[in-house]
């Protein structure tokens, strides 16, 4: 970088640090609950083929970072896992981030990997460099790039030339198409691009920063030229001060000043590649406790996956061996001390209103008055889960009140008549939610890639 540049980049991190949130962290038993509230989420809302998806056309994506939050928690010997893995193998994803996701999450499964490495790697945009697109013959793309390379890394895959070709990549691609706020854009610029799309963005630089760090561990790299001299410490560190200034007051990571669940995982895990102990996790990990969801989500299957893989790698205790952790299963409203997990039938129609998944009232409104009966028993009292907060259930059955947040709530009454699982989701009335929306980098990008062909695209790392 020039040195207008450096010195436009360090106002920048002086500004942001300025406005950094609060070092503060969640509490162990926050962190416990959070996770086990949502592998649970996924547990389900696995479909009947195995798959997870949050939104159509990225159900690899969405059942990857499932089964790599499974894996981390210990619980490959589940249903669950095993479905999912599965569904992975037989699937045949076309876009090199579908193809690496399935190789990262196949890892754990210790299936053999070199028949999707050997049909990944000439998908290269260039011979002689370790460099790839969106798809086959696209140019490169700076989110897929580093998927690709961490698909290799994870899979201890080797080829002929691999080092030469990975230098010419870091050092005569990615490094000079680092912008001078710190940043990557999501495609290679180029003069006839407008300077909107060849802007840096939050995805590719903490998909870079984290893999970069990688490659620096694995072969010891720093300075090296191409045309110009550069440094891989110096580049991975200005990288994560422009993560830094994507930090928002609430702690989470977003561009435009709001946070979202995905963006803020995608970062915390980049930053922590770099720093461990950086100041900025811990308001980071708040966020994610403090926005979750009331029926264990953030936004959706791949946001979940993907925040779930920013806690730290450890077996959960399973008591009954059922694949279960002891911690979900009182969510699941099954017994710790009895395998059970078959009998949990998730998803697609298959299982059992208010037995083995919610039976589902009629939405409520946000600041809505709303009124509902559980049926003509007696004795409803609430045995498990939460009621949307605003409502409450008298012992008649009946469901009253104004809700007064947004969300999915599952919960379960014993009455007379036994035991039901209910589920109610509260909505605003105008929810931008519900509706998938293309946010601002997709269209950028989606500009760009319209040049070699007609793709639509929508993602979060």
């Amino acid at each position: 970088m020039s040195v207008v540049q450096r010195v436009l980049l360090s106002m920048i991190v002086c500004a942001a640090a300025a406005n950094a949130p609060t070092a503060i962290a969640a509490t162990q038993t926050q962190l416990d609950n959070a996770r086990a509230k949502g592998i649970a989420y996924l547990i389900q809302t696995q479909k009947g083929d195995g798959s997870f998806t949050a939104a159509p056309g990225l159900e690899v994506q969405s059942t990857g970072a499932t089964v790599e939050a499974l894996a981390n928690a210990g619980m490959k010997s589940s249903q669950t896992y095993s479905r999912a893995t599965a569904w992975l193998l037989n699937s045949d994803p076309a876009s090199i981030d579908a193809q690496a996701r399935r190789i990262i999450a196949l890892k754990s499964a210790g299936v053999a990997l070199t028949p999707m490495l050997d049909k990944l790697l000439p998908q290269k945009t260039m011979p002689d460099r370790a460099i790839w697109g969106a798809y086959e013959n696209f140019d490169t793309s700076f989110p897929d790039t580093p998927l690709a390379w961490n698909a290799i890394r994870v899979a201890g895959y080797t080829y002929v030339n691999q080092a030469s070709e990975l230098g010419n990549a870091v050092y005569c691609e990615v490094l000079p198409a680092q912008r001078g706020d710190g940043g990557w854009p999501f495609i290679k610029p180029s003069s006839a691009m407008p300077a909107n799309v060849t802007a840096s963005a939050l995805l590719p630089t903490a998909y870079l920063v984290r893999e970069l760090q990688a490659i620096r561990a694995t072969y010891g790299w720093d300075s090296s030229t191409c045309g110009i001299s550069y440094s891989l410490v110096t580049a991975i560190n200005t990288g994560v001060n422009y993560l830094l200034t994507k930090q928002n007051a609430d702690g989470g990571f977003g561009e435009g000043g709001v946070s979202g669940p995905l963006e803020t995982a995608l970062a915390y895990r980049a930053i922590q590649s770099v720093n461990a102990a950086h100041a900025a996790l811990g308001p980071a990990q708040d966020y994610l406790v403090n926005t979750q969801q009331g029926d264990g989500r953030w936004s959706d299957t791949l946001a979940t996956g993907l925040v779930l893989n920013t806690f730290a790698t450890t077996a959960l205790a399973d008591a009954d061996k059922d694949g279960i952790p002891d911690i979900v299963e009182p969510i699941l409203l099954t017994n710790a001390s009895i395998p059970d997990s078959r009998g949990l039938v998730q998803g697609n129609g298959q299982s059992a209103s208010g037995l083995t998944t919610a039976r589902v009232l009629p939405p409520a409104g946000l600041a809505s008055l709303y009124s509902a009966s559980l049926g003509a028993s007696t004795g409803y009292v609430l045995s498990a889960g939460t009621l949307p907060p605003g409502l409450t259930l008298a012992a008649n059955g009946a469901i009253s009140g104004t809700p007064t947040q947004v969300g999915t709530y599952n919960f379960a009454y014993s009455a007379s008549s036994g035991t039901e699982l209910i589920q109610i989701a509260v909505t605003s009335a105008n929810n931008d939610n519900d509706v998938p929306t293309l946010p601002e980098w997709g269209v950028m990008l989606m500009a760009a890639l319209l040049l070699g062909a007609a793709v639509y695209r929508q993602r979060y790392p």
